[in-house]
């Protein structure tokens, strides 16, 4: 409900949708990595602690960059910075995580576990900072 008060109310809607999106293609390239670490010859027990270093770096940089400026900008619309750059570079990250062949699997499925937790984090980090109270 949050989202709908107050003074940028109109832009909840908004919010709502940018979230979903985000929250969308984060899953699909988790359900992809997934994928390729049980049906390839990639063991769960040998990459598992990488790639859980590794989205828990880009979760936090993603979660960092999305809190770290405000969500709208002062005309009353919102803010495409630094969070609107992190989401894209993920979006594009897991892409070419997809389109690579299979003899590089390891790092496809580097590319789009890294992608989803900058995905994550950016919108966790930019849904936590539109909850606060604008100034």
């Amino acid at each position: 409900m949050w989202l709908f008060t107050g003074r940028h109310r109109e832009l909840g809607a908004a919010i709502c949708v940018i979230a979903f999106i985000a929250a969308s293609i984060g899953s699909v390239f988790v359900i992809l990595a997934g994928r390729l670490i049980t049906r390839q010859d990639l063991s769960a027990r040998k990459v598992l602690s990488f790639l859980l270093c590794a989205v828990t770096i880009s979760a936090t940089i993603g979660a960092t960059q999305g809190f770290g400026e405000p969500v709208f900008t002062p005309p009353n619309a919102l803010n495409r910075g630094s969070a609107l750059f992190i989401a894209i570079l993920g979006a594009l990250l897991g892409v070419v995580g997809a389109m690579l062949s299979n003899k590089a699997r390891l790092l496809r499925v580097l590319l789009l576990v890294v992608a989803s937790g900058l995905l994550f984090g950016d919108l966790t980090g930019w849904l936590w900072r539109s909850a606060g109270a604008t100034k």
